[in-house]
């Protein structure tokens, strides 16, 4: 039995460890909107949904990673250049959980 994980355990999980088997993505103008293939990191059925730069803090620590979130997975990755990106972590929507307890779960103190 596989135990659900929460979303910032995956999250900080994929900021604190870099595994050997992480890969680059190439980003290409020649796929529409976001530059990732279809079906690239899904089943041939996942629809692409948003892609969007944030800044994720562990501690003190603040890291800049791109999400990329597809209708059944979240992909973690981090810039290299312009044009290039190194995933860092695929997260199955399945297997996450979500809530709206941010200021439970966060370890830093967020201003109302």
């Amino acid at each position: 039995i596989q135990r659900r994980r929460s979303t910032p355990f995956a999250i900080s999980k994929a900021l604190s460890k870099s595994k050997p088997h992480s890969r680059e993505i190439i980003l290409s103008s020649s796929h529409p909107d976001n530059g990732l293939p279809t079906g690239v990191f899904g089943s041939p059925n996942s629809v692409f949904i948003l892609d969007e730069r944030v800044q994720l803090t562990v501690g003190l620590q603040t890291q800049e990673r791109h999400l990329f979130l597809f209708s059944d997975m979240l992909i973690i990755a981090k810039s290299k250049s312009s044009s290039s990106l190194k995933l860092k972590k695929q997260v199955r929507l399945s297997e996450v959980w979500t809530g709206s307890c941010l200021s439970e779960v966060s370890e830093k103190k967020l201003s109302p």
